[in-house]
């Protein structure tokens, strides 16, 4: 908070349209002890309040797709990173935005992908519950379809 650097970084971020993508559940740590260091858990909490300015300031924030996270079960760290993000100030529907419309932006292909409309592919998670009420909403999935057609159902 106290640098100079920090508003003319985040206003180029924003004028420019750079995504931001912060690999945050990678690095997490929270506590000194037998797993973190000091500066790791310094580290975390300063990338932490780097995306809290990055969303205050506008910037276009996605998620990446790490397969790793240290505080998430095996298979849920894209999850996990979602659940940070909140953490770190964002609504779960802004979150969700990063996720789809965001990332589909990102990668170039909102033309097909990313926002549910007439003419885009119709690839669905159905999940139960209200993640735009509370992001852990996003474990209980329901349903996974893919090009229209259901490749998944929960029983």
């Amino acid at each position: 908070d106290n640098t100079p650097r920090l508003q003319p970084l985040l206003d180029l971020i924003v004028e420019t349209g750079t995504f931001v993508s912060p690999t945050i559940g990678i690095f997490e740590a929270r506590k000194v002890g037998r797993y973190a260091t000091e500066e790791q858990v310094c580290s975390f909490q300063t990338g932490m309040e780097f995306i809290t300015h990055c969303h205050e300031a506008g910037a276009k924030i996605v998620i990446g797709s790490h397969t790793r996270s240290p505080f998430a079960d095996s298979g849920y760290a894209y999850l996990r990173k979602m659940e940070l993000l909140v953490d770190a100030g964002m609504t779960p529907l802004e979150v969700i935005t990063a996720a789809t419309k965001n990332g589909a932006e990102f990668f170039g292909i909102e033309d097909r992908l990313g926002t549910i409309e007439v003419g885009k592919k119709a690839d669905l998670v159905l999940i139960e519950g209200e993640p735009d009420e509370d992001i852990g909403n996003m474990r209980n999935v329901r349903s996974v379809i893919l090009n229209g057609r259901l490749v998944y159902e929960k029983n």
